[in-house]
């Protein structure tokens, strides 16, 4: 079977517990965030390599609007959802955007 026989656009599966959306991929290597320092993940989120050739406008939007982004507040049935709101990650993200998009060391 091929991965979009079950991770599709009909989003979390209620019956398999399969989750799935628009465009339902692995998250390519360069998103690899385990274990990097909080330093390194800030780049990491800011840099267009990295972050689909986004700015900061583009990765607000991203965080507002994605279909898998939002699949980590309702991850469906047996997941934990990511335990921040979202409306507060996207606040965060603002702020973050707007005082120029600084890393830690």
């Amino acid at each position: 079977m091929r991965c979009q026989n079950c991770h599709n656009n009909m989003g979390n599966n209620p019956t398999s517990g399969t989750p799935g959306g628009l465009h339902w991929q692995l998250a390519p290597v360069s998103m690899l965030w385990q274990g990097l320092s909080s330093g390194d993940l800030c780049r990491a989120v800011k840099d267009p390599k990295h972050n689909g050739n986004r700015d900061g406008a583009a990765l607000i939007k991203h965080m507002e609007d994605e279909p898998l982004v939002l699949y980590g507040w309702n991850p469906g049935k047996g997941r934990e959802p990511v335990p921040i709101p979202h409306e507060k990650v996207v606040e965060d993200m603002k702020t973050w955007v707007a005082s120029g998009m600084a890393c830690p060391n």
